[in-house]
Parts: C-alpha cells; sequence; structure tokens
C-alpha cells in the first residue's frame, strides 16, 4: 500500500469540454496489409513520445508495411510534429 498509488486522471467524454477533431484521415492513409502501432496521450516531454518517433523511423528502414500514428494534444505538440 505504501508504495502504490492511484490517480485518476478520467474525464466525461459527454462533456462541452471534450472537442473531436481529426488532423490525419487515417482510413486512407492504410490498407488492409499494414500493420498498424498507436500511440495516445498527452503530449508532454515525460511522455515519451519522441522515443517513439524515433524508434518509427528506426523500424521503417526495413519495415515499409507498418504505419505509426500518434493521438493526443499538448504542449510538444509543435515539436513531435517537427520531428
Amino acid at each position: 500500500d505504501k508504495f502504490i498509488k492511484v490517480i485518476y486522471n478520467g474525464f466525461n467524454i459527454s462533456s462541452t469540454e471534450v472537442e473531436p477533431f481529426v488532423y490525419t484521415n487515417v482510413s486512407t492513409a492504410i490498407s488492409d496489409s499494414h500493420k498498424i502501432v498507436v500511440a495516445a496521450g498527452r503530449l508532454s516531454a515525460q511522455k515519451g513520445f519522441s522515443y517513439f518517433i524515433e524508434a518509427a523511423k528506426i523500424v521503417l528502414r526495413t519495415n515499409k508495411d507498418i504505419k505509426f500514428f500518434i493521438a493526443g494534444e499538448g504542449k510538444e505538440r509543435f515539436a513531435l510534429e517537427q520531428l
């Protein structure tokens, strides 16, 4: 009990504060032959999305049938888009 602390970060999906958005039409970017890897979360440095992007670059050198997607919003969005 001293080592575990649950932090509830849920949100009400019917809340008026949540606005749906789509930056990429995923259905046109993939085919049935693609493998898909998705990372979702708050776009902040501590979440490590830059590692996800760097790993994707390495994987795509030899595996062109994989598509990588990131879903989220946050302070690091612009920097991640540039990466």
